[in-house]
């Protein structure tokens, strides 16, 4: 056929390894990235992020061949800038805006909190109960933001201390992510020019 362009070898590969490249590059995008904290007395914080079929623990960070101890560093004086206070006013609004887009889509996958009140005096405990009580009527319409939240409070007598009992799951697309980025940094740009 005359006039019809036709593709070469070399050019068909390339165009099909630009399709492959974008398809993968949108399924990363596209899937969720999660972060699971838990909190168990007598436990150090666990603290894990997820994205498809990768899994990192963050914290407790655990580095293999180093005793953990303090630092031998010294720690010298620390000095301030003298604009430091403009510079974090100038980047409140611009984090204000993407922190709004990043909430949009976030989504809480599991929320489970059980807060058990003491305080080693049963009146003092009483006081706590309540207004644990309290704080969780006024957290009433974040808790409805979760899929299916289960947060309980109960009270101890003989507790010296309260015990929390936390695990909370949130996921965001990384496309989220991203679009924050992006919103922060033109905000910014458009803020310093």
């Amino acid at each position: 056929m005359q006039g019809q362009p036709t593709l070469d070898g070399g050019e068909t590969v390339f165009f099909w390894v630009l399709v492959w490249v974008a398809l993968a590059l949108t399924g990363v995008l596209m899937t969720r990235l999660r972060l699971t904290w838990i909190v168990w007395p007598g436990r150090a914080p666990l603290l894990r992020l997820r994205w498809g079929p990768l899994a990192f623990r963050l914290l407790p960070r655990v580095v293999a061949g180093r005793p953990s101890g303090p630092s031998k560093r010294r720690a010298g004086p620390k000095r301030r800038a003298a604009g430091g206070r403009a510079d974090i006013r100038a980047l409140l609004t611009p984090a204000r805006e993407s922190a709004r887009i990043l909430l949009r889509g976030l989504r809480v996958d599991k929320l489970y909190g059980h807060i058990v009140a003491g305080a080693g005096d049963a009146a003092h405990a009483a006081l706590l109960y309540g207004s644990l009580h309290a704080a969780l009527g006024l957290a009433a319409p974040l808790l409805a933001r979760a899929r299916r939240p289960n947060v309980t409070v109960g009270l101890d007598y003989s507790l010296p201390c309260p015990r929390v009992y936390l695990l909370v799951s949130v996921s965001v697309r990384p496309f989220a992510l991203l679009r924050a980025a992006l919103c922060f940094l033109w905000r910014r740009a458009a803020g310093t020019t």
